[in-house]
């Protein structure tokens, strides 16, 4: 798993106190962005709280613990109430059956009220008295500190915070707030053409150089690298939903190499990229397609990689170790693990020692025109 070194949000809060708003907006806006893609995939988190967000080396959002989780159709209402008394909807907590998504925009509220108050809008002496207070969805944005913050972030948070569901602002509708745009419009900077020539010249390769890759680009890239392909990405990803959809794919690349080639090299890309077949270019997809390919493929980057993937320190890498490293980063469909390292296993040991992988590893010209 990606080590978030920055621990958790709720740490970062009570160690800071209280967050200005653009900071605040920042993280906010991860969440949120978050929560759109995982309900477009018809997922529901049901337990978001500062604890249950983790901090990477850039103080980016990590929405972890999706132990609360679950799978829903579009329209279904869900019945198990569940999730951490404070954050929990008034919904959840009357034991109504509930809208997952509206459920988990409410938690998204409460997260913001503490980011920018640093204290719970609903708060007792214990799990009795909070439950009282939330089931009554009254709170106060009067006070302390409040006077000291903008009416556009206590107006979202009344949105975020409405008591009837069906009224309450969705994830879509709150990346489009006033509050949030005022913060992160016109902030990241020129078209990225750089990170679109990378794109276009990708190649997606072999499964397992694809997932090895996948392996290298989020975890040792660094992190000047990895701040520019985020900010690159933040000014294609339009709607700010954590994906790239062909749309917003087409609109730049229209604007540097005109409508007639734009077409044709979006269509290309998502064939190559969309590596899950998702129909979109995600954060890692996108990571992976962009990362120039002498960064990533770096001998030191190998052989960093290399002394991960032998647990045993055997120096040799066996499917079991593999498999347990890049289960689930690579779709084989059909095939084998032994199929996989059988392509690039060039004595036939069923193993890859550290020539065979850096062999395997350095065939550019898969991933390049």
């Amino acid at each position: 798993m990606e080590y978030a070194s920055g621990g958790e949000l709720f740490e970062y809060i009570v160690k800071q106190k209280k967050i200005k708003e653009k900071e605040a907006c920042r993280f906010f806006q991860q969440l949120v962005a978050g929560v759109e893609y995982i309900s477009k995939l018809n997922v529901v988190h049901r337990d978001l709280k500062p604890e249950n967000l983790l901090l990477d080396h850039k103080m980016n959002i990590k929405i972890v613990d999706f132990g609360l989780s679950n799978t829903y159709r579009p329209g279904e209402l869900l019945k198990t109430a569940c999730g951490s008394p404070c954050y929990a909807a008034p919904e959840m907590i009357a034991g109504k059956k509930y809208e997952g998504p509206k459920a988990d925009l409410w938690s998204c509220g409460v997260i913001l009220y503490i980011l920018l108050s640093g204290k719970p809008p609903f708060y007792g002496r214990g799990d009795k008295d909070i439950i009282a207070k939330v089931e009554k969805g009254e709170y106060t944005l009067r006070g302390t500190g409040w006077d000291m913050l903008s009416m556009a972030s206590k107006n979202f948070i009344r949105k975020l915070l409405e008591y009837n569901p069906k009224k309450r602002i969705t994830a879509a509708q709150a990346l489009e707030d006033e509050w949030i745009l005022r913060f992160t419009s016109n902030n990241i900077g020129q078209t990225p053409i750089l990170a679109l020539d990378n794109l276009s010249s990708f190649r997606s390769g072999q499964k397992l150089q694809r997932a090895v890759m996948t392996y290298i680009a989020s975890q040792l890239i660094t992190k000047e690298d990895s701040t520019r392909l985020s900010i690159s990405f933040r000014k294609l990803d339009k709607n700010c939903d954590g994906r790239l959809s062909s749309d917003e794919l087409l609109e730049a690349f229209t604007e540097i190499y005109g409508a007639e080639i734009a077409a044709e090299e979006v269509s290309r890309i998502l064939e190559e990229a969309d590596l899950n077949h998702s129909g979109y270019i995600d954060y890692s997809e996108f990571l992976l397609a962009t990362t120039q390919k002498e960064v990533l493929l770096s001998s030191d980057n190998l052989d960093k990689t290399f002394a991960v993937f032998d647990t045993d320190r055997s120096g040799k890498i066996s499917v079991a170790e593999l498999k347990n490293i890049l289960g689930g980063a690579v779709s084989a469909g059909s095939d084998s693990w032994e199929e996989l390292i059988k392509e690039v296993d060039s004595n036939g040991d069923g193993e890859l020692d550290l020539h065979e992988f850096k062999r395997m590893m350095t065939k550019i010209t898969k991933f390049a025109r």
